[in-house]
């Protein structure tokens, strides 16, 4: 097979369009390097879309979450890797069947986030997958550390005021759990005010409202 191959390349192309490809191969090896990290997968694009629609087939995460381990294989990008780390999160959610393997999950979405942290330490969404998969993990000083460290970043994330909100509620701290949700409720210019407008003012609501029941 190698043989003929190399016969039939050297036999002269009648279509000028084949005698150019050796060149445009190593066009795309020389910039294959410069793409930008959208183009390496399109998972991140398709996770985008699916996250909020992934109770209509729970297994697409699965495909998800293999194509972007191999994408991070190949090229580890910041947004593949954070994409990663919320995969991970959600299967430990939704898809694990045992303690065992939710553990699993957020250890490796805590690994997935921790690497996205160390590509770039400016990263909000880095910071904040890693704080949530390591809270669910077990570690909720680490976790707070880590939603405070992305707040710095970020004031106006509100998905990660909740968070840490959560976190110090499991810790017993009810007075600043309070004060972070009511920064989450008076929030005037949210990050994503999509989010802020159909979840986290909810969320923050919501607990809230278990505070004052329990107190």
């Amino acid at each position: 097979m190698g043989s003929s191959r190399k016969s039939r390349l050297r036999e002269p192309a009648a279509d000028k369009r084949v005698m150019g490809l050796p060149l445009v191969i190593t066009t795309l090896l020389v910039l294959l390097p410069l793409i930008p990290s959208w183009a390496q997968s399109r998972f991140v694009a398709e996770l985008r879309t699916f996250s909020t629609r992934y109770h209509e087939d729970p297994s697409r995460l699965d495909t998800v979450r293999d194509g972007l381990e191999q994408a991070v294989k190949i090229n580890p990008h910041v947004e593949d890797l954070v994409t990663l780390a919320q995969v991970y999160f959600i299967r430990g959610e939704v898809r694990a069947t045992s303690d065992e393997q939710k553990l699993a999950a957020y250890n490796r979405g805590r690994q997935a986030a921790n690497q996205a942290r160390n590509l770039d330490r400016s990263n909000p969404e880095a910071h904040f997958w890693y704080a949530a998969n390591t809270a669910r993990w077990g570690d909720l000083d680490k976790a707070e550390a880590m939603f405070r460290k992305g707040l710095e970043l970020d004031p106006q994330f509100t998905v990660m005021r909740v968070g840490l909100a959560k976190t110090l509620i499991k810790k017993g701290q009810i007075a600043e759990a309070r004060r972070e949700l009511e920064a989450v409720l008076n929030e005037k210019e949210p990050r994503n005010l999509a989010d802020w407008t159909l979840k986290d003012s909810k969320d923050a609501h919501i607990l809230l409202q278990s505070i004052q029941r329990r107190s």
